[in-house]
């Protein structure tokens, strides 16, 4: 006979939410970074090992306050 229980209220919730993929949730850490911005602010990403600025830049771009890029020196983008 199995054995049963009640579920506790984070576990029901992270049954009714629905799971998002991986496109999903970089989009939402780069929201995250970039949600202290505001228009004239500067910014320097550091890319870490096996990140490509050509994909990065383009993420950024995608952001709801997009940025314009210059490039550095590598690895590293800075944002205007």
């Amino acid at each position: 006979m199995p054995s049963f229980r009640k579920l506790s209220p984070v576990e029901i919730a992270s049954l009714e939410q629905p799971s998002i993929g991986a496109r999903a949730q970089v989009a939402r850490e780069y929201d995250a970074y970039v949600s202290a911005f505001v228009v004239g602010d500067y910014g320097r990403a550091e890319l870490l090992a096996g990140e490509r600025s050509k994909v990065v830049r383009g993420r950024c771009k995608l952001r709801p306050a997009a940025m314009a890029s210059r490039s550095a020196s590598a690895p590293a983008l800075v944002r205007r």
